[in-house]
């Protein structure tokens, strides 16, 4: 039993035969064409994190513990502060100078340390496309150029494809200096990256250590001591240790078979392909129809087909060979003509010897004609035997084959389905970052880019200026206009915000008009007031009439009292069209709401009309009289009638 290691289910799926395949024919196609890259020119560069405090995982040793203490403990730091380290290696074993990315903040002095490439800082520690470049320019570009041992050949660069080491600014520089750069597939770097396979692993150990030494010491790792104390472990670097992770992962030398169907096993999970035993038959195109052996008989030979049962001892002794037994081959039982030549029967023996010469010249001329028959008749049945298992075996491959491909074909179908449920993040394949074939391409892109970004930028500065300007005439207008209209007669959004601000209302950026109105409604509701204000008294119009707030409350009536328009608006139906309006709201009946357009429907009503009691019979009754009705456009409604006198 061994403890097993963890593996993402993303690498297990993307490192497959197929995606690996198209990655060593680049490898190959760049080989090719320049009769072999040289090791010094081919390159691997990686990002590795390390801790401040070591991380949390250990680095394998082991210590002595009395055997009944049941609580066992390691000093070991918990400062999990990242710095981002660059490092970046050659096929030839040379190692460029670190390169280190610390989080936001101060910065100690190195400059007496050698072989320190760069620090730079970013707000988490990790490295970014400033960050990329800048090591691109000033660090990778002079030490390759220094280890450069042919002009005519470039130089490879193998990176993963991370967003930092593909901007188009690295592109551009690396076309100037001749650079190809490789991108691995997506979840394989744990197999193809040298970096990953046989450095970093050997780097970390050293770190963890070394951090609980340091520890131990009373020694903690800070922002300001990390550079120096892992400057002082980088020695675990060697040159052997390099070379040989190159060729492990079959970079250097060139070795597309470096990878058997073992390391492949973990894809067979997630693949739309059939796997099966290397022991599985080949396909077969179909399935034969099973072959027969019809041996004629001549029935002129049945008269020589007895066996003599007395004859002479055998001349001949048995052997063994291949789990058939041979017997006697002119004395032996006669056992072939009790075989069948159905298919379902096999041969089992016994098989005939071939007698010597002078054997056969002792025997009689019975004797010698038995022991062919019965030897054409052994024959026959292996014959047919031979034939029927080479159908049957042939038919079985054909089954196998059906299903094989029907297996295929539904984990395809099952594949599909989990797609449409799972929106999985981009698996990119290998693939040319920068290649002398591509520039051409990426120059074209690139100008493309660069004019529609120009493009964008201008209608940005167009849009921004707009915008300011909008925003100043709102804030104008929130502080010095009236608002001479209605509320439903505003349609537009600014109208609406400078409205609001007027009135002193909180703004959000997701306001629609919708809620906006809802806003201003509502703290017109609340604040009566404001109808007497010049510049918002508009804003209680409906339909350019203002708007009643409250209600005022019924009075009741006593005999001698006239009634108000609160107390009669009840004896005054208004038929369904129509709707009512408060006794504030309007002027006397003999004078119409000015501003508004309006039709009489019946004579107005006498000037000195007086009202008097319920029960007086000489005088108009309410139930008497029809009040006008008033036509405003879309609207019309019948006003409360009321006494001249009040």
């Amino acid at each position: 039993m061994a403890k097993p290691r963890g593996l993402d289910p993303k690498r297990a799926q993307n490192f497959n035969k197929k995606t690996v395949g198209d990655y060593f024919n680049m490898r190959k196609e760049v080989d090719n064409k320049y009769n072999k890259i040289p090791p010094e020119h081919n390159w691997n560069m990686d990002e590795k994190g390390n801790q401040m405090g070591g991380g949390r995982k250990g680095d394998g040793t082991k210590y002595i513990f009395w055997i009944e203490d049941k609580d066992r403990y390691r000093m070991h730091s918990d400062n999990l502060e990242l710095v981002t380290i660059l490092e970046c290696v050659n096929a030839a074993g040379t190692a460029m100078p670190p390169f280190f990315v610390l989080s936001d903040g101060p910065v100690a002095d190195h400059g007496d340390i050698e072989g320190i490439g760069g620090i730079a800082t970013s707000p988490n520690g990790w490295t970014d496309q400033a960050i990329g470049e800048f090591w691109f320019t000033k660090v990778f570009l002079p030490n390759a150029e220094k280890c450069r041992v042919d002009q005519e050949k470039p130089i490879v660069l193998n990176m993963d494809g991370h967003n930092s080491h593909e901007t188009d600014a690295i592109k551009v520089i690396a076309y100037d200096h001749g650079v190809i750069i490789i991108a691995f597939p997506s979840k394989t770097t744990h197999k193809l990256q040298p970096l990953d396979v046989g450095v970093f692993s050997s780097v970390q150990r050293k770190w963890i250590s070394h951090c609980d030494k340091r520890l131990a010491e009373g020694i903690k790792m800070n922002r300001y001591n990390f550079i120096p104390e892992y400057m002082s472990i980088r020695h675990v670097i060697t040159p052997a240790l390099v070379q040989k992770a190159f060729q492990r992962t079959g970079i250097h030398p060139l070795n597309p078979d470096v990878f058997t169907d073992k390391d492949f096993a973990p894809s067979q999970a997630t693949s739309t392909t059939t796997h099966v035993p290397t022991s599985y038959p080949e396909e077969v195109p179909s399935s034969p129809v099973s072959a027969t052996m019809a041996v004629s008989e001549d029935e002129s030979d049945s008269e020589y087909m007895e066996s003599d049962d007395e004859v002479s001892d055998s001349l001949l002794e048995s052997e063994e060979d291949e789990g058939f037994y041979f017997v006697d081959p002119l004395t032996g039982p006669s056992t072939s003509r009790r075989s069948t030549r159905s298919s379902s029967v096999q041969f089992t023996g016994p098989i005939l010897a071939m007698p010597s010469y002078a054997q056969c010249m002792t025997r009689s001329r019975e004797e010698l004609w038995d022991y062919i028959s019965r030897l054409h008749s052994q024959n026959r049945d292996l014959m047919e035997t031979v034939a029927t298992q080479s159908a049957q075996l042939e038919a079985a491959n054909a089954h196998c084959t059906v299903v094989s491909h029907e297996n295929t074909q539904l984990r395809e179908i099952h594949s599909n389905k989990q797609k449409q449920k799972d929106y999985q993040s981009m698996r990119l394949p290998a693939r040319f970052v920068t290649h002398p074939e591509l520039r051409a391409t990426f120059e074209a892109d690139h100008a493309a880019r660069k004019e529609k970004e120009q493009a964008d930028a201008a209608k940005q500065a167009q849009k921004k200026a707009e915008n300011d300007a909008r925003t100043v005439k709102i804030n104008q207008n929130a502080v010095t206009k009236n608002f001479d209209a209605p509320l439903s007669s505003y349609k537009l959004k600014d109208d609406f915000l400078t409205i609001a601000q007027a009135l002193g209302l909180t703004v959000e950026k997701k306001d629609t008009i919708a809620s906006l109105t809802n806003k201003i409604k509502t703290h017109l509701d609340e604040h009566p007031a404001l109808a007497d204000n010049a510049r918002f008294s508009a804003l209680f119009q409906v339909g350019g009439v203002k708007r009643r707030i409250h209600s005022r409350p019924a009075t009741p009536l006593s005999k001698d009292s006239a009634p108000t328009t609160s107390s009669t608006s009840h004896l005054m139906p208004s038929p369904a069209p129509h709707f009512q309006v408060g006794f504030g709201s309007l002027p006397p009946v003999s004078q119409p709401p000015a501003g508004l357009e309006h039709t009489w429907d019946t004579p107005p009503p006498p000037s000195n009309l007086q009202y008097q009691s319920h029960s007086s019979a000489t005088n108009m009754s309410h139930e008497s009289y029809t009040p006008p009705t008033y036509s405003f456009a879309a609207h019309s409604f019948i006003p409360y009638r009321y006494p001249s006198h009040i």
